[in-house]
């Protein structure tokens, strides 16, 4: 494994070498980014990337809008959402959600044909509608790099005619209301927001951190009446366009002032008009100018804190020759990629702007390596949203101790009074964390955990014995007991009590995961004794029977996702023999699927956990003795099973055997083998901050 990576490592610094040669004279290599087949540019037709290398835009599929995906040389059409006409793709972040707005025909009113626009997002290998602040038209314009929040603006229920700029968390589904009317259309990873609001009739540019009292308008230049701030960064630098007429500008902002610097900026050559788009966080902005001739041209603009702004023409950044007249650039991300919209040859197109040398990124910049208890073998089982962990570690006395970890604070050993032997499976976003205690084969309970209460036993349903599973924000936990009869029923526990759900026939069953809207998953015998996935409803006591996959004669489902029904995915694996593969559950629409392999032609894997992007990991053998960690993610390899192995940096050392663990913001965590030193447990954390992380830890 290492002398392959040496291998591709010497390969990387030749081409490199050869890349850097034929750029004589260019700065950037331009790269045709190809639109689904069928397809051309509209009038609205625009395109943005993340920093992961995916672009998202939207184009015109058969003479109506559709959003796209490429990524790897390949555009997908992400098609249409629900009842939608046409969708717009107008952001992308690192985890591939695709942020933007449908048009679709307004059914409540029988006697009226009205059209309406709804702020949608493209995750889950489909689309969803987020919400909205209660009326009936809204949009997404813009979403953070590495986070889960978008920008737009919605109409309320009050006021249909006026918007209001909102802020939409894509994992949980809140939406925020910045208050007073008007658009908001960039927001940073540290969370301020720009946009405008109107005043008196005059759009006037201003800035928004949610949920504090910083909420102030941004100033303009002498003898300017309005602008729009479209961008900015998380070194407080925003950009945007003064109005009538357009001309690019940047705001340096203080925040503890409630006060911004505002420059306009001065074009290459003389000009009509000018914008800013967008900026990244190496104060690298992008947009375009159109010069006196009418033509208009991409730009590049470098607006430091400190020093003077300067603009260029990205036209002369190219290869001369090269067929190409950038007329526009729309994104810029934080390795220096630009996309846009141009000419190729005489027709429209996007292209892709890369810095000769650079190589397509490692979706995870580092590995970070658990410590222990003190006696090694730390197994992670699970982790939250704030980046808190949990799991088993050995002590000095080589006893196995649940423990609670976060980077930058020392694991906490969560051992259970009384019981020689305990696990952490699962913890939500409260920090309340499930799990099981053992003393001997003849004595384990379910135990629930939290800063507030310590350890709480769970009990049984009459028997010796019970397991938890996971535990949703509700702090309900799935799982099993024995009864009176010795036999492992499926339950659940909500306040400390247990509730037996029914089985499909047969005397055993077990519950795995729980989502928020106390939707369960697990197995269950059937009157014929034969292992079936299954899942039950809120208020539903009979189980769901699920397929197997097609050659497979029984499946258990080890965890499920908070996206409401009827679209609710799980996964698990379905088996035959010693034959595992690894699977994904609709429930709503009761289909499996096949998740995919990395190697072995027996399918052998497993799925263990989902989050509410629809990314999935586990482990799947490359061959009769070495498993690898997976991904899969549908805005990845165009949702193909990708080895995790190729997601991390080639230097660090590591071979991720299995993924056990995964959160909404698609940090991972598992082990592997660190350096072939032995077993080991990582953590391969996102970039950015990870508020919250401080629930329960101490220094």
């Amino acid at each position: 494994m290492r002398r392959a990576r040496a291998w591709l490592l010497i390969l990387a610094l030749v081409m490199v070498g050869a890349a850097a040669s034929a750029a004589q004279g260019s700065q950037y290599q331009v790269i045709r980014i190809p639109i689904p087949t069928g397809g051309s540019l509209g009038t609205y037709s625009s395109v943005a990337i993340n920093d992961v290398g995916q672009a998202a835009g939207s184009c015109l599929i058969n003479g109506l809008d559709h959003a796209f995906l490429w990524e790897n040389g390949v555009s997908r059409d992400l098609g249409i959402p629900p009842k939608a006409l046409w969708s717009y793709g107008k952001s992308i972040n690192n985890r591939g959600q695709v942020g933007g707005y449908a048009y679709f025909r307004d059914d409540t009113d029988p006697n009226k044909i009205i059209f309406r626009y709804r702020a949608a997002v493209w995750d889950l290998g489909g689309w969803r509608y987020p919400g909205s602040l209660g009326g009936k038209n809204s949009y997404i314009w813009g979403c953070q790099r590495d986070g889960t929040l978008a920008v737009g603006d919605s109409d309320t229920s009050t006021n249909p005619v006026t918007h209001n700029p909102c802020v939409w968390d894509l994992a949980s589904a809140a939406i925020i209301n910045l208050g007073a009317s008007g658009q908001a259309y960039g927001i940073s990873d540290t969370r301020e927001v720009v946009g405008y609001t109107p005043v008196g009739g005059k759009r006037i540019p201003h800035l928004w951190v949610p949920n504090t009292t910083i909420n102030f308008a941004l100033p303009l230049p002498a003898g300017a009446t309005e602008a729009s701030a479209t961008g900015i960064n998380r070194n407080k630098v925003a950009v945007g366009y003064l109005w009538g007429p357009f001309a690019a500008v940047a705001w340096f902002v203080d925040l503890n002032a409630k006060t911004a610097t505002v420059v306009e900026l001065t074009m290459p050559v003389a000009s009509q008009s000018s914008q800013l788009i967008r900026i990244n966080d190496h104060c690298q902005a992008v947009g375009y100018f159109t010069a006196l001739d009418g033509k208009s041209r991409a730009i590049l603009a470098r607006v430091p804190r400190s020093g003077q702004p300067k603009v260029v023409d990205l036209n002369g950044l190219i290869i001369p020759g090269s067929g190409w007249e950038l007329e526009s650039a729309g994104d810029i991300n934080n390795r220096g990629e630009i996309v846009g919209r141009g000419k190729y040859q005489g027709t429209d197109a996007f292209f892709l702007l890369r810095p000769w040398g650079l190589t397509a990124p490692p979706r995870y910049k580092e590995v970070v390596a658990l410590p222990d208890l003190g006696g090694g073998d730390t197994n992670p089982c699970g982790l939250n949203d704030s980046g808190q962990v949990v799991g088993y570690s050995r002590t000095a006395s080589l006893a196995g101790h649940a423990f609670l970890w976060a980077r930058g604070y020392k694991m906490q050993d969560l051992g259970v009074p009384k019981y020689t032997e305990s696990t952490a499976l699962s913890i939500n976003a409260n920090g309340v964390v499930a799990g099981g205690a053992y003393t001997g084969i003849d004595l384990s309970h379910a135990f629930l955990w939290g800063a507030s209460f310590g350890w709480e036993d769970l009990g049984t349903l009459g028997g010796l014995k019970s397991y938890a599973g996971k535990i949703n924000d509700n702090n309900q936990v799935a799982g099993s007991a024995q009864d009176t009869a010795g036999h492992w029923q499926p339950c659940y526990w909500s306040t400390g009590v247990p509730f037996q759900l029914s089985t499909l026939g047969g005397p055993n069953g077990e519950a795995y995961g729980i989502n928020r809207a106390r939707t369960i998953v697990g197995y269950s015998l059937d009157n014929t004794n034969v292992e079936k996935g299954c899942y039950w409803l809120k208020d539903e006591p009979q189980p769901q029977a699920l397929p197997h996959l097609p050659g497979c004669d029984s499946s258990i489902i080890s965890d499920v996702n908070n996206i409401p029904m009827p679209g609710t995915l799980a996964v698990g694996k379905s088996s035959k023999a010693s034959s595992r593969r690894p699977a994904r559950w609709n429930l709503g629409a009761k289909t499996v699927s096949f998740l995919g392999n990395l190697g072995l032609t027996n399918f052998a894997g497993e799925a263990k956990a989902i989050n509410d992007q629809a990314q999935v990991v586990g482990y799947s053998n490359i061959d009769q003795d070495t498993t690898h960690a997976f991904l899969v993610d549908p805005g990845l390899n165009q949702g193909a099973m990708t080895d995790l192995n190729q997601l991390i940096p080639a230097d660090s050392g590591w071979e991720l055997y299995n993924a056990t663990g995964l959160n909404n913001r698609g940090e991972i965590v598992g082990y592997g083998c660190n350096g072939c030193q032995g077993d080991a447990a990582f953590y391969l954390p996102v970039q950015g901050e990870n508020p919250g992380v401080n629930i329960l830890l101490t220094e």
